[in-house]
């Protein structure tokens, strides 16, 4: 879990460059939307700190919420990604 936090908080750092070479009307636009998978990241690792902590039992049960948030961002990640790039 711990590797997949730290590719995407990679890609979130790539995509936070590009944004910074836009202009700045495009910077304006889209920093709610890289404010918004920000927050996301910081919950995913609140998720990854809490299974590290948890008994096996809690963590089957925390898997199943953490991999929802993981296609939820994803998923957002790409929207953004595809807006700033596009």
């Amino acid at each position: 879990m711990e590797g997949r936090l730290d590719t995407w908080k990679g890609k979130f750092d790539q995509l936070k460059g590009q944004m910074n070479e836009s202009s700045a009307d495009a910077k304006i636009k889209y920093q709610d939307e890289l404010e918004s998978l920000k927050t996301q990241i910081s919950m995913m690792e609140d998720r990854v700190d809490e299974m590290k902590k948890a008994g096996e039992d809690k963590i089957n049960e925390m898997s199943g919420k953490v991999d929802s948030m993981w296609n939820e961002f994803k998923n957002k990640f790409e929207q953004t990604s595809a807006k700033i790039s596009g």
